[in-house]
């Protein structure tokens, strides 16, 4: 657990856990199965349709914080620009650039574009070469979502060339 990035994760931590004495995170329990080659569904014994709800509701609580981050990080782009704006003196040319950048690319929408390397990260993990119904589905929908953002995302040697 500790290699997997959750530091001080020792044998009574997991004691405590069997006891009931400490909740786990989905992303502890995500990892802790799969450092002992199981789901975390496994681990527990929820099977067939059950094991679904269970993923379900996984994918509704990271969604509500998915759009909540989404906020926060415009709200944080928002204070970071008019910061930028109330700056009286001149502003050195590789804040210029960044300042640039962080328009051009890193607007919320934009930053969804990872979301299919992500995926196929996740297909490579779970060792998946050909996908279901449903996974073929989201697959499709990432890629349409991807040709959509993309055409509009400026690569840094225009935004060069433009600003030039």
């Amino acid at each position: 657990m500790n290699e997997r990035g959750h530091q001080g994760f020792q044998q009574q931590t997991i004691a405590r856990i069997e006891s009931g004495n400490r909740k786990v995170t989905y992303g502890e329990a995500v990892d802790l199965a799969t450092a002992m080659n199981h789901t975390a569904e496994g681990l527990v014994g929820v099977p067939g349709e059950d094991a679904l709800v269970a993923k379900g509701a996984r994918v509704g609580e990271t969604s509500e914080v998915l759009a909540d981050a989404a906020i926060a990080y415009t709200h944080a782009l928002f204070d970071f620009v008019v910061t930028a704006d109330q700056i009286e003196s001149p502003i050195r040319d590789n804040q210029q650039q960044y300042l640039k950048t962080v328009f051009a690319r890193q607007t919320p929408a934009m930053l969804t574009l990872d979301s299919g390397t992500a995926l196929s990260a996740a297909m490579s993990r779970a060792r998946i070469s050909e996908p279901g119904v449903y996974l073929k589905q989201l697959v499709e929908a990432i890629e349409r979502d991807e040709d959509a953002l993309s055409g509009n995302r400026p690569t840094l040697d225009e935004l060069h060339k433009r600003d030039g």
